[in-house]
């Protein structure tokens, strides 16, 4: 199955990796929480909303990330995955689905670096993801091979 990203690549947070008890607090979330709306492939429309939780703290701490499709699209988004893409080089995970809310994704993502390595800081971008399956489409630049 070939997957097509249904949203728009300018859906990302920022996540704060220090060695400081620092607060990010952001407008419009709760405090401590990174949240962005997300949108459609041309930001024509809100499709959603993501969070990470907490959006700061040092090595070692567990981020969890949330993304929410709206009602109308969540039948489309077959797959949610995140980009953290930092001073430590770029990875990809997939969410998982919550059985109960089919429009809800999650995962829990653990904060890495030296423990303890005084004034590490830098900031962490993760890009979420919404991708659409089309059975036997052509591939494009913005597809994903479901082998990935």
């Amino acid at each position: 199955m070939e997957w097509t990203q249904f949203n728009s690549d300018d859906d990302f947070l920022e996540v704060l990796v220090t060695s400081s008890d620092e607060i990010v607090e952001q407008d419009g979330c709760d405090p401590d929480v990174s949240c962005i709306d997300l949108h459609s492939r041309i930001e024509e429309a809100t499709i959603g909303t993501a969070t990470v939780d907490p959006a700061s703290g040092p090595v070692g701490t567990r981020h969890k990330v949330l993304a929410v499709v709206g009602d109308d699209w969540e039948e489309q988004v077959g797959l949610v995955s995140v980009v953290v893409d930092g001073d430590r080089g770029e990875q990809s995970y997939d969410l998982e689905q919550d059985r109960a809310n089919p429009g809800a994704w999650g995962i829990t993502l653990e904060s890495v670096g030296a423990e303890g390595k005084a004034g590490e800081e830098r900031i962490d971008i993760f890009t979420i993801l919404l991708w659409e399956g089309d059975v036997g489409a052509d591939s494009s630049d913005d597809s994903k091979d479901a082998s990935e």
